[in-house]
């Protein structure tokens, strides 16, 4: 058996039960409030955050996630008036478990501020390591 799923009709018919409102005030009839001030963005200090990218092999598709992070990274380094310093932490792990570990250890060593690891297995390293440390990490799962 399947389900039905039926919607109310009153949403539909909500505008026309009532008279129209003027375009200067709300369905309340309150006065619209005033747009907010236009806020500059805010420019940091200069400050260096540590950014740890992680890789889990040389290939096509890994390699271009590496790229777009970084270029992500360079355009939020001048909209917030930041550095983003990840040429100093960027590894590829080689496919290769045990090079992952040292990797996560030489970034947890170095005071890395956040890690993106890209591919499973290196995501998995990097959670197992660096959760303990109190480093965050960008992961996200597939839906």
């Amino acid at each position: 058996s399947s389900k039905r799923f039926s919607l109310p009709l009153w949403p539909l018919l909500w505008p026309c039960l009532w008279p129209p409102v003027p375009a200067e005030t709300t369905p309340l009839g309150l006065s619209p409030l005033p747009a907010p001030p236009e806020v500059p963005p805010r420019r940091g200090d200069g400050k260096e955050y540590k950014v740890g990218i992680v890789k889990f092999m040389d290939h096509a598709s890994l390699d271009q996630i590496e790229s777009k992070v970084q270029q992500e990274l360079d355009a939020k380094s001048a909209e917030l008036g930041v550095n983003f310093n990840y040429a100093d932490y960027t590894f590829n792990g080689q496919g290769d478990s045990t090079t992952l570990n040292q990797i996560a250890a030489q970034l947890v060593d170095d005071g890395v501020d956040v890690v993106v690891p890209i591919a499973t297995p290196a995501a998995q390293v990097m959670q197992s390591v660096v959760t303990e440390k109190d480093i965050p990490h960008c992961l996200r799962r597939r839906v």
